[in-house]
């Protein structure tokens, strides 16, 4: 009997040593500093879940504002309404059904709203339009629609094609109308030129543009038409991001752009800012785009230089925007308008006029904005010359949060110093490393953007693991929310 009272004890010492050591690691681990650089929709989703799980992490934003590269603004129309425009990322159906950011915008109390855009084309050259309907039209006889879309398939992963460069000028005459729409209507749609577009991700956004023009060239034979919808939040897609930041009162730090990661003997990481403080963390969540990593000095021991190398390779894009005030009651476009590396349309019959520009164009926005502007105008007027318009010279757009604009305002992403680049797509530097997928302590997880030493890890848009919605809103919401599961 004594025995057994013995061995009783022992037992339950060794249970309440047991606990007694679970619950000294579970204080520690919850004792963690976490720090976020970036308070874009990736990094504010991965705080607010974090908070969620009891984790209160610091957000450290080089803006004067939230939201990255989401920012809506108000238009002050000629005729006196008042519209909302979106600088950055505008359509919420980018992302498909965008399951992540409409969870958390239900949770939020936020509401969405969608506008349609006419389906129709036209491409405006050396001061006349033309048509593509009827090349198209003419390219099928010679060649069936089946026939094309056999050919894209065959293309897909041979090496002939390195890029979507060389898909197009394999099906299409270069430099006539086909080409040249294909050309703009790829660009814009993904960002980045077709020659550094790999092929392999991008044949089926091509696939598509391509029956989508056969049914347009159909006009007239009873063929119907769905316009394309966009889907924003009600009062602007920055109020997303808006209400995000409320539920994290007092861990949101602006104007905080971090220059330098430094690792103590400790393992403490040192996070210094260029405003000239510090601080430190244990963990670290990074949430920026990729061209900025160049721009930060990261220790040896906390990033790997190979590793820098690899995200240097990741493809930026380029897409810019002029957005001008318009009056409602007037007569609208009813066709968007290609302009070699610009597109114009509208949401519907509501201002703004949007002048997006991709490529070359896209990346000297800000610097030739009264040329571009001019150009855009020009095809406006020429293609509905009742549109009122303000006709005076864009001005930048400032980092004002909902700011009021009564003329044409330009945000160029390419020249932004905390973006110094649109979205990303699926390039042929990294081909089809950049889709590769590993399991990371039961998340799923880029490869390339594993986490390191699990107190490095690496969100953001071009992170996602749902490839066919990259570069969109819901891929930056994916990528944060998917990461808090570590924790």
């Amino acid at each position: 009997m004594a025995l057994l009272l013995r061995k009783g004890m022992r037992i339950s010492n060794f249970v309440y040593f047991l606990f007694a050591f679970i619950v000294s690691i579970t204080s520690l681990c919850a004792s963690e500093r976490v720090a976020i650089i970036g308070a874009g929709f990736s990094g504010l989703s991965v705080a607010y879940e974090l908070k969620e799980k009891g984790v209160i992490a610091d957000v450290y934003e080089a803006r004067p504002r939230v939201g990255g590269r989401v920012h809506s603004a108000w238009m002050d129309n000629p005729d006196g309404t008042v519209t909302i425009a979106e600088f950055g990322a505008q359509n919420i159906s980018d992302g498909g059904d965008a399951e992540n950011i409409r969870d958390l915008a239900a949770k939020l109390g936020l509401a969405f709203e969608t506008c349609t855009v006419q389906p129709g084309i036209t491409d405006y050259q050396d001061g006349r339009f033309q048509d593509p309907y009827f090349a198209m039209q003419a390219y099928l006889e010679e060649k069936p629609l089946n026939t094309v879309l056999a050919e894209l398939d065959s293309m897909r992963d041979n090496p002939r094609y390195a890029s979507m460069e060389d898909v197009l000028d394999a099906l299409f005459p270069k430099g006539e109308i086909l080409s040249r729409t294909f050309s703009a209507w790829l660009q814009g749609f993904e960002g980045a030129t077709p020659s550094v577009l790999w092929p392999s991700e991008n044949i089926d956004v091509l696939y598509s543009m391509v029956e989508y023009l056969t049914c347009l060239s159909q006009k007239g034979s009873g063929t119907l038409f769905h316009p394309i919808e966009i889907t924003s939040f009600v009062g602007g897609n920055s109020v997303f991001a808006v209400a995000l930041a409320e539920k994290l009162e007092g861990q949101i730090h602006l104007n905080k752009a971090l220059t330098a990661v430094d690792e103590g003997p400790d393992g403490v990481l040192s996070l210094y800012f260029s405003d000239g403080t510090h601080t430190h963390c244990d963990q670290l969540i990074l949430s920026i785009p990729t061209p900025i990593y160049a721009d930060i000095e990261f220790a040896e021991s906390v990033i790997p230089s190979e590793r820098l190398a690899e995200f240097a390779l990741v493809e930026p894009g380029s897409a810019s925007k002029i957005l001008v005030p318009a009056s409602t009651s007037t007569s609208w476009l009813d066709e968007g308008i290609f302009l070699g590396n610009a597109f114009v349309f509208s949401c519907g019959e509501q201002a703004p006029l949007n002048f997006y520009f991709s490529g070359p164009w896209g990346e000297s926005i800000a610097a030739d904005k009264d040329k571009r502007f001019l150009h855009a105008a020009k095809a406006v007027h020429a293609a509905q010359s009742g549109l009122e318009f303000p006709k005076t010279m864009p001005v930048l757009a400032t980092e004002a949060m909902f700011a009021h604009y009564d003329q044409a305002v330009v945000k160029g992403w390419v020249e932004d110093p905390f973006a110094k680049g649109s979205y990303s797509s699926f390039g042929n530097k990294l081909g089809g490393r950049f889709g590769e997928t590993i399991d990371y302590r039961g998340v799923s997880v880029k490869a390339m953007f594993v986490p390191i030493d699990d107190r490095i890890f690496f969100i953001g848009e071009h992170t996602t693991i749902l490839h066919d919605v990259i570069g969109t809103m819901e891929a930056a919401v994916e990528s944060g929310r998917r990461i808090s599961r570590l924790w």
